[in-house]
């Protein structure tokens, strides 16, 4: 049997399949290789890079990360906008409605939060950098990933609703 351009290897598709067209070296997308992508490679090797750095400049002293003398509040900054925003994004992508255990989830988190703000002001906490933030300071803080993540669940559950 000709084993050429056009035809699957075998000659034949699965019981139900429509025939394709045969491309050496392509894959349809329902097959896995089993080989991790370039982006999850990225961001894996970035996040690995990450936690070498805060570990070495925490515990080895490398004073030249800085960021050793960061606070809770300086970790907040940077990350909680591509945290919330790439997290909301992936997540409600891959499940569109809102489940009851995540309302639990939600709630813990905030819970810590709370926690983690009254020790800050109140308890005198020094390590979380809150003690000196005002009013404005947690709305430059939060206002902008709460909005922007709002908006990105808010089209992802419509445009998952359309299909």
């Amino acid at each position: 049997m000709n084993q050429g351009y056009g035809q699957p290897p075998s000659g034949r598709t699965e019981r139900g399949d429509l025939p394709g067209v045969y491309a050496p070296g392509v894959r349809p997308e329902h097959e896995k290789t089993g080989r991790i992508s370039p982006l999850r490679l990225s961001v894996l090797s970035a996040l690995v890079l990450l936690i070498i750095f805060v570990f070495g400049s925490y515990f080895l002293d490398w004073t030249w990360t800085g960021f050793h003398n960061n606070t809770l509040w300086d970790w907040l900054q940077l990350l909680v906008l591509p945290i919330t925003l790439t997290g909301a994004t992936i997540w409600f992508g891959a499940h569109p409605q809102w489940r009851r255990e995540w309302t639990g989830i939600a709630v813990i988190i905030g819970c810590v939060f709370l926690v983690l703000v009254f020790g800050g002001y109140f308890l005198g906490w020094t390590w979380t950098g809150f003690h000196n933030n005002t009013l404005w300071d947690w709305l430059k803080l939060l206002l902008l990933p709460v909005v922007l993540t709002t908006v990105t669940v808010s089209y992802t559950i419509e445009h998952h609703k359309q299909e």
